[in-house]
């Protein structure tokens, strides 16, 4: 749910709305569940639930944009990690749909993209629950707001300028079978960092 405290005239006025993109506007207008929990199912239900979350809504988890705001080339974005950002009126948080950038963003997008202060470029990344590479992608949005770059990224090793972290929490889906979480912190991998030029 996003808030927003507005004053005017000496007057504070206050409004909050839940962010509704179309995955939840079909589960409002069907009254059921459309999208199957992930992280909180066994390691065997989260995995029939990613792929059945795919066949029927075209997306790992459900797009419930809660972890950050932000606002870049005129437009005021809600984020999550596994989904594409949600571009939300400013002035009456109304949910204006996901936002693409015109077809070009085919992969999730990060809930904390880091803007260049010289060139207001965005430099964001976006990772995937999936059995093949590439697991992680970058993207460069230019200051007009256009999608200009994205590359996979594999192996994280190229000496470069865009900065990822690679961190000990391990996906191994394979563990699911073995009735154990696929996500878990693994103490003996070590932190990486990848430093990756921006137009690669």
């Amino acid at each position: 749910m996003l808030h927003a405290t507005s004053i005017r005239d000496g007057k504070a006025s206050f409004r909050n709305r839940f962010v509704r993109n179309e995955v939840v506007k079909d589960e409002m207008r069907s009254g059921i569940s459309l999208v199957r929990p992930i992280m909180d199912s066994d390691p065997f239900a989260m995995i029939m639930n990613v792929g059945l979350n795919n066949l029927f809504t075209g997306s790992s988890g459900k797009n419930v944009a809660n972890t950050n705001v932000m606002k870049h080339a005129g437009k005021f974005y809600a984020m999550v990690e596994s989904s594409k950002p949600s571009q939300i009126s400013l002035s009456s948080l109304e949910t204006v749909g996901t936002d693409d950038f015109g077809g070009k963003l085919d992969f999730n997008f990060t809930a904390h993209p880091k803007k260049d202060a010289e060139t207001g470029e965005l430099v964001f990344f976006g990772s995937e629950l999936s059995m093949e590479e590439p697991f992680c992608r970058i993207g460069v949005i230019n200051a007009d707001g256009e999608l200009v770059r994205k590359t996979d990224v594999s192996g994280l090793k190229i000496a470069t300028q865009t900065i990822l972290l690679d961190i000990p929490l391990v996906a191994d889906l394979t563990a699911a079978g073995q009735g154990e979480k696929p996500i878990q912190y693994n103490p003996n991998k070590p932190l990486r960092m990848g430093i990756l030029p921006r137009y690669c």
